[in-house]
């Protein structure tokens, strides 16, 4: 096999073999053991490299799992373990606090998610919010800084006063999952039955209380899900609930509680995506084709600042919590209790020690740079080759030559001079043309997997 650049010289090749044989299983990484060689011991120093940060904590807990969940979350859990975890999250956090220095930083976003993490009382809420503004934040944010939180329609219908709260607290925006309005499907994925007068309350109360920036999640691709159904469902949101900001998701299979018999194929999710960026667009929403994010300001990306600079600005980020994750420009860190194998009881036991617990990959940057990749032209549509070399170093251009040329000949990119956007054919065959980026190794091991 011929290489280039450490990039195959052939992409119009490989492209081939991948176009009918990728699925969404197939985003990078390929499972945790692909990194294994580049374990390493912690080195919680990188998180002092870079000038520009987020933090992101995880609540793993809710009332149900819902079937189309991949997420790191547990049903059910009783009020002392809660409790006690956010004792083990404020351990994890004083411990970052005397390794970071905030002093030459500045925070672009601050997101708690989960999981449902509005189940935790008013007092938790406090405590992690107060820890990580005094202790590691200390007002060092940047102009677009939107710190955001999960909730559920049904919380955010009937606890006007935790809503208002959270804005006490100084939480700007707030992401409500509703994924679909249909009663029969909702029972289906173990979400009981909502109403549409829920979620009308949901985002009245949190207008009322003061949130400028509401998010609603919609999903596409569900089980049995009809495509008047979801027009449906997307009609009624832009419409008559008007967020801020929509969220587009493509239903994942894989790692859920979902039968990949019932997948629809890639022609109907993509049909699908094409009805929601139509209607969304017809509502007055903006956003770039293949994006996943849709706002109503023609200036915003349509997700957390946080997001925005983890996905655009190739910016570092650390993950505190179990089944969390943290980036920099040179590893990727993961909680010891993630991947399903998620035990908050281990997490607590084991922050006694009052450090991180966390598995270590430097990455060369060929790894690094296409997990950057994948995230911007997943979630936005789009690769910032500007952004990407200023902030890696990589001549994005020069190290992709044969691959560029290729996907922009064969009308699966277009240039426009700073970016690369994905086109209708590029997102049709998303899973075939993400994968020419991969490093040699990750299209090694994908060829393996379906040859």
């Amino acid at each position: 096999m011929i290489y280039q650049n450490n990039i195959f010289s052939e992409p119009e090749k490989f492209y081939q073999i991948f176009k009918d044989n990728l699925t969404n299983d197939s985003i990078y990484p390929l499972g945790r053991d692909y990194w294994s060689k580049y374990k390493i011991q912690p080195r919680y120093d990188f998180f002092n490299e870079d000038r520009y940060l987020s933090i992101y904590i995880h609540y793993p807990f809710c009332v149900n799992k819902c079937a189309f969940c991949q997420y790191e979350t547990l049903p059910n859990m009783p009020n002392e373990t809660q409790n006690k975890y956010v004792d083990a999250l404020l351990n994890e956090i004083n411990y970052y606090s005397k390794i970071i220095n905030s002093s030459n930083k500045t925070y672009y976003g601050f997101d708690i998610g989960g999981g449902t993490p509005t189940l935790l009382t008013t007092n938790n809420l406090e405590r992690i919010w107060r820890e990580i503004m005094e202790k590691i934040i200390k007002g060092r944010v940047s102009h677009d800084w939107t710190p955001s939180i999960e909730t559920t329609a049904i919380i955010a219908a009937v606890d006007y006063t935790k809503l208002k709260f959270l804005i006490e607290l100084g939480f700007i925006r707030l992401s409500m999952g509703i994924q679909t309005t249909e009663t029969t499907l909702l029972r289906k994925l173990n979400r009981g039955a909502q109403s549409l007068v829920l979620y009308e309350n949901a985002i009245g109360n949190a207008r009322k209380a003061g949130f400028k920036k509401i998010n609603v999640d919609i999903m596409y691709g569900l089980p049995q899900q009809s495509s008047e159904s979801f027009k449906s469902n997307v009609k009624y949101v832009s419409k008559h609930l008007q967020p801020e900001n929509i969220s587009i998701y493509e239903t994942r299979y894989y790692r859920t509680a979902l039968s990949v018999k019932k997948k629809p194929d890639r022609k109907r999710m993509v049909a699908m995506y094409q009805y929601a960026y139509n209607i969304l667009r017809d509502y007055g929403y903006y956003a770039d084709y293949g994006s996943s994010y849709f706002s109503l300001s023609k200036n915003e990306t349509g997700c957390s600042s946080y997001l925005q600079n983890r996905h655009l600005s190739y910016g570092s980020y650390i993950g505190i919590g179990a089944g969390s994750q943290g980036l920099t420009t040179r590893h990727v860190s993961f909680n010891y209790f993630s991947d399903n194998n998620l035990d908050p009881l281990l997490y607590i036991k084991n922050s006694a020690k009052k450090e991180p617990i966390q598995y270590f990959y430097e990455l060369p940057w060929q790894e690094i740079i296409v997990k950057y990749i994948s995230l911007s032209l997943y979630f936005h549509g789009f690769i910032d080759y500007v952004e990407c070399k200023a902030k890696l170093g990589v001549d994005f251009k020069k190290y992709f030559k044969k691959v560029l040329e290729f996907a922009l000949t064969s009308d699966l990119l277009s240039d426009t001079g700073s970016k690369f956007y994905i086109t209708k054919k590029g997102f049709l065959n998303y899973y075939a043309l993400i994968a020419l980026f991969y490093s040699s190794k990750a299209q090694l091991d994908l060829i393996a997997k379906i040859s």
